[in-house]
């Protein structure tokens, strides 16, 4: 009984040891992303330029593109860090969950085309408009995680619907590799990736998760090594969770 006390100290002692460490990163994180946001945007609106003045068969241009496709990669990574660190500017606004995630497919759209992948969709057109700061981010993320996980084709399937009139339920499956149990236990770590390493850094699913207990809500995963994966969202609307949007009948769905 004694041995267990000390190990549950000890465990609570690097418990906190790791929450202070990760605490100073993440200050160091936000004041790195802030110093390095402004001068990639300049660095971009420059290629940008300089590849609007040479002609479409110029061989440099391949050069300046690719040139252009790290500065982007970065700057994805810069906001990333950002909304991590919650430094960015919070506004609310009326959302339409299906539409919202239409929206983001469309944004998408080209990559999925270029890597072969199918997205089905069926979506409950009867779930109340809410507003909100940032639910948006969490399937945003998810999506984004999909589309890694098949580089070489699949099927994308989304589905959307109230459980009850208290509770929303998004599920996202990909026809992917699937995940491990051991990187399933660790899927939500800040800074925790399996990805190369210009796929982010590790902190999208962090972020939805995150954003989802703000509202009271969860995101679960289901996934055999193999058989791809499925993350639920499940988000609460009225109370403690989503606030209804009172006017929905002037935002387009």
């Amino acid at each position: 009984m004694i041995f267990d006390e000390i190990d549950d100290q000890r465990t609570d002692e690097e418990r906190l040891i790791w929450l202070k460490k990760l605490a100073s990163l993440g200050r160091l994180s936000a004041n790195l992303a802030h110093e390095l946001n402004n001068p990639i945007d300049g660095v971009l609106r420059y290629i940008r330029l300089l590849m609007d003045q040479m002609p479409q068969d110029d061989p440099r241009k391949i050069y300046a593109e690719l040139a252009q496709d790290g500065l982007m990669r970065m700057s994805s990574m810069v906001r990333e860090i950002l909304d991590f660190t919650k430094r960015n500017r919070i506004v609310f606004r009326p959302t339409h969950i299906p539409r919202s995630i239409r929206q983001t497919l469309r944004f998408f759209g080209d990559q999925l085309s270029a890597q072969n992948i199918d997205v089905e969709t069926e979506f409950d057109e009867n779930i109340p408009v809410i507003l909100n700061a940032d639910v948006e981010q969490i399937f945003t993320n998810i999506i984004i995680n999909a589309i890694q996980a098949m580089p070489n084709g699949g099927t994308l399937s989304i589905s959307v619907k109230m459980l009850s009139e208290e509770l929303i339920e998004a599920r996202f499956t990909d026809t992917g590799p699937g995940i491990p149990d051991e990187v399933r236990e660790r899927i939500f770590e800040p800074f925790f990736t399996t990805k190369g390493i210009n796929q982010g850094v590790g902190l999208g699913l962090s972020i939805s998760q995150e954003i989802a207990k703000n509202y009271d809500g969860s995101i679960d995963i289901e996934s055999e090594v193999g058989k791809g994966a499925t993350f639920i969202v499940r988000l609460p609307i009225g109370r403690t969770g989503l606030i209804v949007y009172q006017m929905e009948a002037q935002v387009p769905v």
